[in-house]
């Protein structure tokens, strides 16, 4: 990224909104309505609606088209962890940190139900199962796992133990991530173990992934559900054998030229599950060959107080991809060539929470404060050239600038 003073990273901000909402009111969309800065974002499976999650214990329904604010849900003083649709998009749900979870009408934003797990612990997240009929909930930092059917189906609560045990908290599950076809779901504990388990029954199937020692931080499936990626904080990606359980590659930590190591805390399969996405510190999103571990192409660019880039997300098509990092910025880049595309810059916040549309036309996300903003990727310019300088004359004075990141 290129640097600037602060007065022209705040002016070309400023001009670059203002350039696109002159050219196309409908280029980017603010969210105003939150009194505390936003935790997560999620688009609905149609892409007509966005639901955002904030520290003030709100979460808000908006029409993704317009922005206006559809519903609010109420039901709780806490405040949530996570939200998910259901597949078909006509519920939510969202986990709380008081212990239970909630399901939601979407049309209406009415409370259907609430699954109640306060004498195991907190919940940490929920999700659907994939027939939407379900809804999972890890809770008492990942102890248990519950399943609970969803109204209208028959009242059933299920206990799971994951047996995932390490860095200093029993039992800690970290992620989960469902098989496409629906049957099996693995857990991703800080135990640095992956266990897999039946969908419709309480068999834990005899297939444990044991990786690093610091634990998982994310795991994911193949489009065919052969293989299964993970990352954590052993600070590399491990490509795995759903069916063996054998590595087939690992993916490594790197050291750049500047002497900043580049690392994965987060991993993904693109939509045909030819590559492998990887991001976390360093500022520097690689994408890898799944078949041979080979790096592709490495995208440059994010620069921040950290270096960290938080998410990657491939378009539909495979052919681009989105990142987001604490540089405070938003990159869209060509997936073949490693070029960067376009480049949305909004607040001044670090970006923590971003969402893409099933069609991959819009994108929304939210920083440090409490508005998020919808953009229309089609509809906004190519990042902004590298400077050119012109050569200083002997004789003018010498003028040091102001050196800062966006």
């Amino acid at each position: 990224m290129s640097h600037v003073s602060p007065f022209f990273a705040v002016f070309f901000c400023f001009l670059f909104v203002c350039v696109v909402q002159a050219e196309d009111s409908r280029a980017v969309i603010e969210l105003k309505g939150h009194t505390a800065p936003i935790k997560s974002i999620i688009f609905s499976p149609d892409g007509t609606k966005v639901v955002t999650d904030g520290r003030d214990a709100a979460v808000k329904i908006w029409d993704a088209e317009s922005g206006k604010l559809l519903h609010t849900l109420q039901g709780s003083e806490s405040p949530s962890t996570t939200l998910a649709f259901s597949p078909d998009g006509t519920k939510i749900v969202t986990a709380i940190t008081d212990g239970t979870a909630k399901v939601w009408e979407t049309d209406s934003g009415k409370e259907l139900q609430t699954f109640d797990t306060r004498s195991a612990g907190r919940i940490d997240f929920a999700a659907f199962f994939p027939d939407g009929k379900k809804v999972l909930t890890p809770a008492g930092s990942g102890i248990y796992i519950f399943v609970w059917s969803v109204r209208p189906e028959p009242g059933e609560r299920r206990r799971l133990y994951p047996d995932h045990t390490g860095s200093g908290r029993t039992h800690y599950v970290t992620a989960v991530a469902f098989a496409p076809d629906g049957e099996k779901f693995v857990t991703a504990g800080r135990d640095g173990t992956v266990q897999m388990w039946e969908t419709d029954s309480e068999n834990r199937l005899q297939r444990k992934f044991v990786g690093g020692i610091q634990g998982f931080l994310s795991v994911a499936y193949s489009p065919d559900g052969k293989k299964i990626v993970t990352a954590g904080n052993d600070r590399i990606a491990q490509i795995w054998d759903a069916d063996s359980r054998v590595e087939l590659k690992r993916l490594p930590e790197e050291r750049l030229p500047d002497g900043n190591m580049v690392d994965s805390r987060y991993a993904a399969f693109s939509p045909d599950g030819k590559k492998v996405v990887t991001t976390g510190f360093g500022g520097v999103v690689r994408i890898w060959d799944a078949e041979s571990g080979e790096v592709l192409q490495k995208l440059e660019g994010h620069k921040g107080r950290t270096n960290y880039v938080d998410r990657a997300i491939f378009l539909p098509d495979g052919k681009k991809l989105v990142t987001a990092g604490h540089d405070k910025t938003i990159r869209v880049w060509e997936v073949d060539t490693g070029k960067e595309l376009q480049r949305l810059v909004g607040y001044s916040g670090e970006v923590r929470s971003v969402a893409l549309s099933p069609d991959g036309k819009k994108i929304v996300f939210a920083n440090t404060e409490t508005t998020a903003q919808i953009w229309d990727l089609e509809r906004l310019p190519a990042p902004p050239p590298a400077p050119v300088y012109s050569p200083i004359s002997p004789n003018a004075p010498l003028v040091r600038p102001a050196i800062t990141d966006f």
